[in-house]
């Protein structure tokens, strides 16, 4: 997979897995697991969530190129990402 099929790839597994990606099944997901370490706040896969509804294909792409940059492989080996062939 492609960073340009991204967007894609993200819509089918949602709408697969209807139930549990409805907003109000992530949250209680979340209160679950709050106590616990995250890589991220809360505020940015909620953000990811809704730009994945309602923003096109080709800007949700860009955007997770541009945050590849900053993902946690990038950030634990202090290298950027590399996209696979």
């Amino acid at each position: 997979m492609t960073s340009g099929q991204h967007a894609q790839l993200s819509r089918i597994i949602r709408k697969t897995h209807a139930r549990t990606y409805r907003y109000r099944s992530l949250l209680a997901t979340w209160r679950e697991w709050r106590d616990k370490r995250s890589t991220y706040p809360l505020p940015f896969y909620l953000g990811l969530l809704v730009m994945y509804d309602f923003f096109p294909y080709w800007l949700c792409n860009a955007v997770f190129r541009v945050l590849m940059k900053f993902s946690n492989s990038a950030r634990i080996k202090g290298t950027r990402a590399v996209e696979l062939p």
